[in-house]
C-alpha cells in the first residue's frame, strides 16, 4: 500500500492560480444576448379619403398614414377616431365616415399622442330621377299684364340628374319646357340653375329658367324658381309634390 505523500504549500497556491485562471477563459468566450432595435418616434399622422367633398348617404372608409422621424411610412390600423361635427359626418372606430347633412366637418386621426387632421364637405345627393308636380304662382311681364285673369295652375314637373361632388346636371321638363340644366351646389347645398329651354311653339324665343334656392330633403325635392321669355313674361314656380323615383 502506498503512502500519501503530503503535497507541498507552494503546489496549493499553483494550483489555485490554475483554476482562477480556467474560470477567467471560459467566461470570456460567453456571446452577448440579442438587441431589441428601438421603434422610430412617430412625426406626423395624414387623413386619407378619396375626395374633399362627400356625399350625404354615401359612406366612405377612411385611412391613415404614418410618417416616421426616420422618414419611414406606414398604414395605422390602431389610430381613434374622432369628429368635430357629428351632425355632418360622423365616424365609428374602425374610420368608417358616415355623411349625414350639408357643412364641413374636421376628422382627427390620433395615435401615440400625434394626431392627424383632415377638413370634409358634405353636399346633399340629387342625382337620379325626380317627378312630380309644381305650382305656377305667379306671372311677370308685359305678356302677364295683358292676361289679367291669371290664375295660380298646377303643371307637371321631371329631372334626371347626375352628381359628382359639387356638380350637378341633367335634363329637366316644367310642363311642356325642356332643357338642360348644371350648376355647382352653393355653401348652402341648394341647386341653383341657369338653362335655356327649347320651347314647343318655336314662334316664341328661348325661355330661359332660373332655379334659386331648392333643397332637397330626403327623397323629397322643395323650392322655388322662376322661368320664361324674357322679353315676354316670367313664371313663378313652386315645387308641390316633387319625389325621387326609387329604381
Amino acid at each position: 500500500m502506498h503512502a500519501v505523500r503530503a503535497l507541498h504549500p507552494r503546489t496549493y497556491v499553483v494550483l489555485g492560480v490554475l483554476v482562477l485562471c480556467g474560470c477567467s477563459s471560459s467566461g470570456g468566450d460567453t456571446a452577448p444576448g440579442p438587441t431589441t432595435p428601438s421603434t422610430p418616434s412617430i412625426a406626423s399622422i395624414a387623413v386619407q379619403v378619396s375626395g374633399a367633398v362627400l356625399v350625404v348617404g354615401h359612406p366612405e372608409q377612411l385611412t391613415a398614414a404614418i410618417t416616421y422621424q426616420d422618414g419611414s411610412t406606414a398604414s395605422a390600423t390602431k389610430v381613434s377616431w374622432t369628429t368635430d361635427d357629428a351632425k355632418v359626418a360622423d365616424v365609428d372606430a374602425r374610420g368608417l365616415l358616415i355623411p349625414h347633412a350639408n357643412g364641413v366637418a374636421t376628422i382627427t386621426a390620433t395615435l401615440g399622442g400625434i394626431a392627424g387632421t383632415r377638413r370634409v364637405r358634405v353636399v346633399p345627393d340629387y342625382a337620379g330621377t325626380w317627378s312630380g308636380t309644381f305650382r305656377v304662382a305667379a306671372c311677370d311681364g308685359g305678356w302677364c299684364g295683358r292676361h289679367s285673369t291669371f290664375e295660380p295652375t298646377d303643371a307637371t314637373f321631371r329631372m334626371t340628374l347626375t352628381q359628382e361632388g359639387l356638380r350637378v346636371s341633367g335634363r329637366i321638363v316644367l310642363s311642356q319646357l325642356e332643357g338642360v340644366v348644371s350648376c355647382e351646389l352653393s355653401d348652402q347645398g341648394s341647386l341653383q340653375f341657369d338653362g335655356m329651354y327649347t320651347p314647343p311653339d318655336l314662334t316664341w324665343k328661348e325661355p330661359e329658367m332660373r332655379l334659386w334656392n331648392t333643397t332637397v330633403e330626403g327623397d323629397r325635392l322643395l323650392g322655388t324658381f322662376w322661368y320664361g321669355s324674357p322679353d315676354r313674361f316670367e313664371l313663378r314656380g313652386a315645387l308641390t309634390s316633387v319625389f325621387r323615383q326609387v329604381p
